[in-house]
């Protein structure tokens, strides 16, 4: 039985997926946590718990995007793997 990331080559040869990762539609979310660590940083409280507020409701309003993968990087263990996915 062959595994799915694994494809067989014209060489008798396997063409191996070495790592995956995933990016999500989350820019947003990452801006406004980078926001958050400064304002803790700078010791302005009051400023956390508005955007505290402001990532909550960011997190409720578009849970579906920031789950949806948008790209998947892909790594072969030979340059034939990228040439067959062309």
């Amino acid at each position: 039985m062959r595994l799915p990331h694994v494809l067989p080559s014209g060489y008798n040869k396997q063409i191996k997926v070495v790592a995956t990762k995933v990016a999500y539609m989350n820019r947003f979310l990452i801006l406004e946590l980078k926001k958050r660590a400064q304002s803790i940083a700078m010791a302005k409280f009051n400023q956390v718990n508005q955007i505290d507020k402001n990532l909550d409701y960011m997190i409720k309003e578009n849970r579906e995007r920031f789950t949806t993968p948008i790209y998947a990087f892909v790594t072969f263990d030979c340059q034939e793997g990228v040439a067959r996915c062309d």
